[in-house]
């Protein structure tokens, strides 16, 4: 397969956001004293003596820097070695997060059993166990608003680990049992749709194109070649041929003729977060193209300049090319602006 002109494209990304933009270095300030040396916040000190200062803070009375503490020494890594310093204090901060009443604030009291459950499950020796405890967690009383996104997010991690083994062991149904009913908690984490799609894909599966549409508006701008090729390889797994594959390499270039994925329909997919990115993908599982696009233009707005304005150029591309179906019009935009020219967005007008 030819890379597409999104190759080319996507590269002037790198370069956007410095164009005219260069600043003096100014000369190098004296160094000034670290003020967190000697408490649990100083990142000089290793991971163990981060924890036992932190230990020693969250005995202390003042409410808002022992829930801090009590978070980092949840959250610390390794986790083991925290459990073995301290055995019980995941499943006493399970038991009860307010410790006795000590912690008044509900946030506070969400954050501290969001954090323990994440350690919780990090000692038990299967990542299957792992994922049954959390989505055990999740259906109970401990999963807040506060937390659900975090809980979500590791128990992501753990079934993926999962499903890699029964993709090796070409148990296809097992990886589909697994990962639909939780890919969107990700937050549509490229890694989880690409094993659920390769077992879709060994099993042919009758909804198969629907995934790999959902994977193809999901990708980023500068990887859209991902998204051609998992929409071409499911065209030649359920065909047996080139024909459809082709056709859809060929409207990617130029825009001609009939949308190959226009009558798919979309799985129903909800996305966990609320960062821009989860915000514009759950727009594109409903199939709101403008509504995702306006949340795109309004980041590259406002987006400053550096890193935060390339992702925003990426995203408004990502938009544009899955309104059309195609690459046309989003390399022109992207095109635009390496060369400091106005673009038009017929759909904001």
């Amino acid at each position: 397969m030819k890379p597409t002109k999104t190759l080319l494209a996507a590269a002037v990304l790198s370069m956007i956001a410095f164009a005219g933009h260069l600043i003096a270095q100014a000369p190098a300030a004296s160094p000034t004293p670290n003020p967190n040396a000697g408490t649990w916040r100083d990142t000089s000190l290793t991971v163990s003596q981060r924890v036992r200062l932190a230990h020693e803070e969250f005995e202390k009375r003042e409410e808002r820097e022992a829930v801090s503490a009590l978070q980092f020494i949840l959250l610390a890594r390794p986790a083991l070695r925290v459990v073995e310093a301290y055995p019980t204090i995941a499943d006493d901060a399970l038991k009860d997060p307010s410790f006795g009443g000590r912690f008044e604030d509900e946030r506070s009291r969400d954050v501290i059993a969001g954090a323990a459950a994440i350690l919780k499950a990090e000692t038990i020796p299967s990542y299957l166990d792992r994922v049954t405890f959390l989505a055990g967690v999740l259906k109970g009383k401990l999963a807040t608003r506060n937390n659900e996104v975090a809980l979500k997010s590791t128990l992501i991690q753990h079934a993926t680990r999962v499903a890699t083994a029964y993709n090796g062991d070409g148990n296809y149904a097992a990886t589909i049992d697994l990962l639909e009913p939780i890919v969107g908690y990700g937050g549509g984490a490229p890694n989880v749709l690409t094993q659920l799609l390769a077992a879709k894909r060994a099993s042919r599966a009758d909804d198969l194109l629907s995934w790999a549409k959902l994977f193809y508006q999901l990708a980023p701008f500068q990887h859209t070649q991902t998204g051609i090729e998992a929409v071409s390889s499911a065209f030649r797994a359920l065909d047996g041929n080139l024909a459809r594959a082709n056709a859809f390499i060929a409207f990617q270039k130029d825009g001609v003729g009939e949308d190959p994925l226009a009558s798919v329909p979309l799985p129903k997919v909800e996305f966990a977060g609320t960062a821009v990115q989860a915000r514009i993908a759950n727009k594109l599982a409903a199939g709101e193209r403008i509504a995702a696009l306006k949340i795109a233009v309004e980041e590259f707005s406002t987006a400053r300049n550096g890193p935060p304005l390339n992702a925003a150029t990426s995203l408004v591309a990502q938009c544009l090319r899955n309104i059309d179906g195609h690459l046309v019009r989003a390399n022109l935009f992207v095109e635009s602006q390496s060369k400091g020219e106005p673009f038009t967005i017929d759909e904001l007008q």
